[in-house]
């Protein structure tokens, strides 16, 4: 995570990684760039990942630990950043994917977070997931036990505390939790994740934004293609019939069938693709569209739809040519270098990006480098801001979101 201070302002990051892994010292997030060009005071820590962070559920674990672990962070600046010029009174909390979740879960579903930071920028959130309860998580916390040979202790959360760091982390891999996450359909998308204890984290952050609205300034953007990486986790080749029924079937129960139909109406040989619409209206567009929606502060929408000259995932051959997950990243803070990208072009975007978030940050009139007002978004007219070459103002249109909407997001298995 990444708190940056400046003069007018100040943005705190959290990094993605799927609550599995990331951290603040990864190339990709160095705020070299942003402090120079906004006169920012870069802050960065890490906070547990994986069953060190979230393992819930068994014993007296309540999980959260890792979501703990930023909230003092949240705390930390409040306290001291006035020692280091910065402006406890403007933060700005941002983050992306794993990060992002983070954020909206401080913004919407964790009381002691919000007076904390005033305004928020949330990346690729993948905010139609449900977050686990309890029960829910105690179920992949035994099947953990399982994994690590703790399952029959007397005492089995004083056995993992003697285990060494790298048995705990070679229990993460196990097949036992790969199983085990079929059992709760999206629930268990993540294998570890924030717990919604009741406590530290009150409910679902869709549910709270439906009965309060969002309450902070804020700015929500997605990428056009976010799911294509993880549709290639669950096959690296053509996706059959009989394996995209069943994906729908065990993620979304009762829906499954409706939703399967909608977005392959006809045989095909390969569903890789309605697949990959699915993931990206259901996890990511259309759920932060919903959000901006209910929002009662102001609030600022984009889509990132540029294909960068450098992929930042090589290895995934349908990501070449697209607007990936994560691929924003290295535009936002100015470390296209160190992905070995100096396409002229890509560069200048960059130089937008950045611009357009050190104006929010520092509550200024979101005009970019060129000169292109950002608007706020409405409900009636759904205005984004296109992050392309060139960047342009556009309304973007998807049917598939009433459909979603209705069918509700972040529902229980």
């Amino acid at each position: 995570m990444f708190f940056i201070v400046g003069i007018g302002g100040n943005l705190g990051y959290i990094y993605g990684g799927a609550f599995k892994f990331g951290a603040s010292a990864e190339p990709i997030y160095d705020g070299a760039y942003l402090a120079a060009r906004h006169g920012m005071v870069v802050v960065s820590f890490n906070y547990r990942t994986g069953a060190l962070g979230f393992l819930a559920g068994v014993g007296d674990l309540r999980g959260n630990y890792g979501f703990l672990d930023q909230q003092l962070a949240l705390r930390w600046v409040n306290q001291n950043i006035r020692a280091f010029g910065g402006d406890p009174n403007r933060v700005t909390l941002m983050g992306e994917s794993a990060g992002a979740a983070s954020v909206a879960l401080h913004l919407l579903s964790a009381p002691a977070s919000q007076p904390l930071f005033q305004q928020a920028v949330m990346q690729s959130n993948p905010l139609g997931l449900p977050y686990k309860d309890l029960g829910q998580a105690r179920r992949i916390g035994l099947a953990y036990l399982n994994a690590t040979g703790c399952r029959l202790a007397r005492d089995p959360v004083q056995c993992l505390r003697e285990r060494p760091v790298e048995a705990i982390l070679k229990g993460e891999e196990s097949r036992l939790l790969a199983l085990s996450v079929l059992s709760e359909g999206l629930a268990n998308f993540l294998t570890w994740s924030p717990v919604v204890d009741g406590t530290v984290i009150r409910e679902q952050p869709l549910v709270s934004a439906q009965q309060g609205g969002l309450g902070k300034p804020s700015l929500i953007g997605t990428n056009t293609d976010e799911s294509i990486v993880f549709v290639a986790g669950i096959s690296s080749g053509p996706v059959n019939l009989i394996v995209y029924t069943a994906l729908f079937n065990v993620l979304m129960g009762d829906a499954g069938p409706a939703i399967a139909d909608r977005y392959a109406p006809k045989l095909l040989r390969d569903y890789r693709e309605p697949l990959e619409a699915f993931v990206n209206d259901y996890l990511f567009y259309c759920p932060n569209d919903l959000l901006a929606r209910l929002a009662k502060a102001p609030v600022h929408t984009y889509r990132f739809t540029h294909a960068p000259a450098v992929s930042l995932w090589p290895n995934v051959a349908r990501c070449q040519g697209k607007a990936c997950h994560s691929d924003g990243l290295p535009f936002l803070f100015g470390t296209l270098d160190r992905m070995g990208n100096r396409n002229p072009d890509d560069q200048a975007l960059a130089r937008e990006m950045s611009e357009y978030i050190g104006q929010f940050v520092k509550g200024q009139p979101l005009t970019g480098t060129t000169g292109l007002a950002w608007p706020a978004y409405t409900s009636p007219n759904r205005t984004y801001l296109r992050f392309d070459i060139p960047t342009q103002i556009f309304q973007p249109q998807n049917p598939n979101c009433a459909f979603l909407d209705e069918i509700g997001y972040q529902r229980p298995h």
